[in-house]
């Protein structure tokens, strides 16, 4: 009787197990549709991005067109676009549980993690510094998003760990992002005092300049002056990207090519190097820090 009794106990545990098996092998159908949308998303930007032309249900002005133009839409090369189809593919494939169900939720927890994250970062460049948002950026942030909450209600606490990792991955991401491309570097040296003295003297006499969030001389021109660029006189001629209107101000000055410089009635439509800053304003500066 009692072989008989663990010979059914033995059955039942293996008809448990088996199920446990399969339940684990189980494709989650849902963050499979919603990374297979990702991916029609970031192919549509990155085929705007290869072929250099305006967006599906995106004018020429649009903020898409901003966005995808300026110095944020690459990282290490690589525009961003193939960078989110990467962590969609990664997603999706850890949604059909081929490697286990473990395995796939730590994979999928550290990658969305980063992915929502950094995308948040992404949007907030878009509104508070290039002001414009892209619907379709919009649309990929709601798609991780959707994903990121899905992640943190169905995995356990051992799993959730993985978003402390993906958390790490995004904040090194966005300082390595936000030195290369904004104008103040936080890797850069301190402020130059002489550079800020010689900003805020060209602003003093009048001088202006020109340029383009997009153009990669206009940031060339600024890096010359490392954190003192934020006081320069500069002027922002192309709001709306590159294929969009500029800015009337910019119009009346009849500005055509980025940068352009306005000193003492004289017109330089190229970068400017400190030196010929110095000799065309009139700049001289003491090692008081006093400017003659």
């Amino acid at each position: 009787m009692k072989k008989r009794k663990t010979k059914k106990k033995t059955a039942l545990h293996s008809r448990e197990s088996e199920r446990g098996n399969k339940a684990s092998r189980e494709p989650n159908w849902l963050i499979f549709a919603i990374a297979s949308l990702g991916l029609i998303i970031t192919g549509i930007l990155l085929w705007g991005s290869f072929n250099q032309t305006v967006l599906p249900y995106c004018n020429v002005s649009s903020g898409c067109d901003v966005i995808q133009n300026s110095a944020w839409s690459e990282f290490l090369g690589l525009p961003l676009a193939a960078w989110g189809g990467l962590a969609y593919t990664i997603l999706l494939i850890c949604s059909l549980n081929w490697l286990g169900q473990p395995t796939s939720r730590k994979i999928s927890m550290f990658v969305v993690s980063a992915s929502f994250l950094i995308s948040c970062y992404l949007t907030a460049v878009g509104y508070f510094y290039l002001h414009a948002l892209c619907q379709y950026c919009l649309i990929s942030l709601a798609l991780i998003a959707s994903i990121f909450i899905i992640s943190l209600r169905n995995n356990r606490r051992r799993e959730r760990r993985m978003f402390y990792f993906g958390g790490a991955l995004a904040i090194l991401v966005v300082v390595i992002m936000h030195s290369v491309n904004s104008d103040s570097s936080l890797f850069g040296s301190p402020e130059d005092p002489e550079l800020t003295a010689l900003a805020n003297h060209l602003s003093q006499i009048g001088v202006t300049f020109y340029g383009a969030s997009w153009c990669d001389a206009c940031r060339e021109q600024k890096k010359l002056f490392g954190r003192s660029a934020e006081y320069l006189p500069y002027v922002e001629c192309s709001k709306y990207g590159p294929n969009g209107p500029s800015t009337t101000e910019c119009q009346l000055q009849e500005i055509r090519n980025y940068p352009t410089w306005l000193i003492n009635g004289r017109r330089f439509e190229y970068v400017l190097s400190v030196e010929r800053l110095r000799g065309l304003s009139g700049f001289k500066y003491d090692e008081s820090g006093q400017t003659r």
